[in-house]
């Protein structure tokens, strides 16, 4: 169970990274 909470915890973290980076590039863009 240790292991699917760290998978889990990777992912939240890779979708707010992801937001980030798309909201960058938006911004770099215009």
């Amino acid at each position: 169970m240790g292991n699917y909470n760290n998978t889990r915890l990777n992912k939240e973290q890779y979708l707010k990274y992801s937001e980030k980076t798309q909201f960058v590039m938006l911004f770099k863009l215009s």
